[in-house]
């Protein structure tokens, strides 16, 4: 076959759209797709393209990751919980990423001759790129082309070297060598790109074999019980229009009990539940005391009154001149029933500020801590601006929490970093707390406001990043999404099927904790080597 039909239109229109189904679908739990894509994927769009003119390079760039973008944010348009105005804001970040990617493939085609500076340059490009959505708005950390590499845990491992940037890095370096081999050929370039390709997995496989080898073997086990509560927002919150599917909170405490019961079969370690687990948080006394009894008397029986907490406020108020209890004071209960530790997400109130908390119940214990959730989401949880304020009130939009300012780290039987929803998929978050000392990770989310979306599988990728990043176990309770355990070589040890599952999930998790690189020096690393890669390749084209 001559060299003409590798260069003519219809090969090349066949290789655009090979190369956008391999990367389109890079994103969902698709092993071959990821794979294929972290090998070539790009490469084949980059070939396709670079018979045409550089403004046309840029075009087809754009509208090619705009339809990418497309496909893998489509899960913010799952319009049941969400307001019509976040198509906007889907539309924008198409653009953001597409624009973005037509920047890089410009700058990789306006040079002369196709170095290997030049491409660990636009790879470095790339990652600065990636790097910098972190400071929009909340920042935006999803979808990083590093995620090509999840088909498997072990090319995963290089992340306790350079985090997820440090994969998008190798990904896009790999495709550009790819692609340098199919326009230019030659066995060099062959050699290279293969060599990188498969880097990851040599890596992954002597890190997992060192863990195996010479990390202690006798690792300490803990056993949790992950609550998934599996209610969607109008049957776990009273809304207005739909009162009639809304399930009364001491019903939701009967099903969670039972869950734990249920799952429970001999001593326990943890319980988690999710993100605001149930309604009225934890500072609003709605259980009239006389209920609780009676409430609690049919699940644990005629001794309930020994497993009750002290009279203190943070359990006990009175209104009206009756005696009323609050969310914390079943947490509580149900700590000291089943002589666990219990993390629960609640909504709490200072007297100044609502936060999106995580509270930590320990047996007979009378004050329980409390963490707040620090990067907040944009509308749904706060106001960037006035003008934001009224636009949420447009769509009876009203609360705003206030961000957390540290990391807590729950003193348990190992120190627990605690963090809620969005925050596991910030690297640099999970890296504070295992700074401070965490040994075990644990994450409360709730994905339901993304209902029967791909959301839930894309949250819990990075999840497991954030383990092998930090080398700690984590633990995952949603009310929907993935329930399930996480070791610290990001391997699922157990998982709840089904996102409206309900029930609980009993886990041991292995405590194997080991130090990494990416823990010594986070997302720096990568960042001053890309900017030293960029910084080489400008001083080299001005010599020239």
């Amino acid at each position: 076959m001559n060299k003409s039909f590798f260069s003519s239109r219809f090969f090349r229109f066949v290789l655009c759209v090979l190369s956008f189904g391999i990367v389109a679908w890079s994103e969902k739990e698709a092993p071959f797709f990821q794979g294929c894509a972290a090998f070539f994927g790009y490469a084949l769009f980059w070939y396709a393209i670079s018979f045409s003119s550089i403004k046309r390079i840029v075009f087809y760039s754009f509208l090619w990751f705009l339809g990418i973008g497309g496909i893998w944010l489509f899960w913010m348009v799952s319009l049941r919980y969400q307001p019509i105005a976040i198509i906007f804001l889907y539309g924008f970040l198409c653009c953001l990423i597409a624009a973005q990617f037509a920047f890089v493939t410009y700058v990789l085609f306006s040079a002369k001759k196709i170095s290997v500076l030049r491409l660990l340059s636009v790879a470095s490009l790339w990652v600065l790129l990636e790097w910098g959505r972190l400071f929009i708005l909340c920042g935006f950390t999803f979808h990083p082309v590093g995620l090509a590499l999840s088909g498997h845990y072990i090319p995963l491992q290089f992340a306790t070297v350079l985090g997820v940037f440090g994969l998008s890095f190798l990904v896009i370096l790999t495709n550009l060598f790819a692609f340098r081999a199919f326009r230019f050929g030659n066995c060099r370039n062959v050699f290279m790109w293969i060599s990188l390709g498969i880097f990851p997995y040599f890596f992954g496989l002597m890190h997992v074999a060192y863990q195996k080898r010479y990390a202690h073997e006798e690792h300490k086990k803990l056993t949790a019980v992950l609550v998934q509560t599996g209610l969607r927002v109008e049957e776990k919150d009273p809304v207005i229009e739909m009162g009639h599917l809304f399930v009364p909170p001491q019903e939701q405490w009967t099903r969670i009990f039972s869950y734990v019961q249920e799952a429970a079969k001999g001593s326990l370690d943890f319980i988690v539940l999710p993100e605001s687990a149930l309604p009225f948080g934890r500072f609003l006394p709605v259980y009239p005391w006389k209920n609780m009894e009676e409430h609690l008397k049919g699940i644990i029986g005629s001794e309930y009154a020994q497993y009750l907490p002290p009279l203190d406020s943070k359990y006990v108020q009175k209104v009206n001149g009756e005696m009323r209890v609050t969310n914390a004071f079943y947490a509580q209960v149900l700590s000291n029933v089943t002589r666990a530790d219990v993390i629960i997400g609640l909504d709490d109130y200072d007297g100044e500020h609502y936060f999106n908390a995580a509270f930590f119940f320990r047996p007979d214990q009378v004050q329980p801590m409390r963490y707040e959730k620090r990067i907040l989401v944009p509308i749904v949880e706060y106001f960037p601006t006035h003008l934001a304020k009224k636009i949420a009130a447009l769509f009876d939009i009203m609360g705003e929490f206030s961000p957390g300012k540290d990391m807590t780290i729950f003193p348990s039987q190992v120190p627990i970093a605690p963090s809620i929803c969005y925050e596991e998929t910030f690297g640099h978050v999970m890296r504070e707390g295992r700074k401070k000392g965490a040994e075990l990770y644990v994450n409360l989310t709730n994905d339901v406001w993304f209902f029967a979306s791909s959301l839930p599988q894309h949250h819990f990728a990075l999840a497991k990043l954030r383990t092998i990043e930090n080398g700690v176990p984590l633990l995952r309770a949603c009310n929907t999404g993935v329930t399930s355990a996480i070791d610290s070589l990001g391997r699922p040890m157990g998982r709840i099927q089904g996102e409206m599952t309900k029930g609980a999930l009993r886990i041991e998790i292995p405590l194997r904790v080991y130090p990494t690189l990416y823990t010594l020096w986070g997302d720096y690393a990568i960042v001053g080597l890309s900017l030293v890669f960029i910084s080489l390749s400008l001083l080299k084209n001005r010599r020239l």
